[in-house]
């Protein structure tokens, strides 16, 4: 990756990437298809529902499989709206939600990707490359030395309270 302009969309990812020496550059996935069709971009960190959704394995030769990216997905409702709903509509809203914190991550990995995007990724042509054991160990040492350096900038207690929070943990 060392001096490839990757699209980035997150602090993280923009560190991780440039500790492997690449130039990270933050655009919207809307204009990723043009990005990589006009040599904006030679690459990008992006969850593969934004490569189907956005029809990225279009302009794609090869894909690098490395665990960069996670989604976070939500219904938003106004106060208002939700007032207006029947207890009924309420209740299969907070019966999909919970349905969706207990198995839809697991779900969209094991399942949809696993049946229907990675598929396509492959009919498209994209060769799909596994990172090493080697690779996914540099990964996780530029992702540290990441989190580390953050920690350092807001404070242990408040650093380590977040991250806990964020991994789903007691802070």
């Amino acid at each position: 990756m060392k001096g490839k302009k990757i699209r980035v969309v997150s602090f993280k990812a923009t560190g991780v990437m440039e500790d492997m020496g690449a130039a990270a550059m933050r655009i919207p996935s809307s204009e990723l298809y043009l990005g990589l069709q006009r040599g904006t971009v030679d690459a990008a960190v992006c969850n593969i529902s934004t490569v189907i959704g956005r029809s990225l394995h279009e302009q794609l030769k090869y894909v690098y499989k490395l665990p960069v990216t996670a989604f976070g997905f939500g219904v938003f409702v106004t106060t208002k709206a939700w007032g207006s709903w029947p207890d009924d509509v309420k209740a299969a809203m907070a019966d999909a939600a919970k349905w969706f914190d207990e198995i839809g991550a697991s779900y969209a990995n094991d399942k949809i990707y696993h049946d229907e995007f990675w598929p396509t990724v492959h009919e498209a042509g994209v060769e799909v490359i596994e990172a090493s054991d080697e690779d996914l160990a540099a990964l996780d040492a530029a992702d540290d030395k990441v989190v580390e350096e953050w920690i350092s900038q807001v404070g242990e207690e408040t650093g380590r309270k977040a991250i806990a929070l964020a991994l789903g943990e007691t802070a």
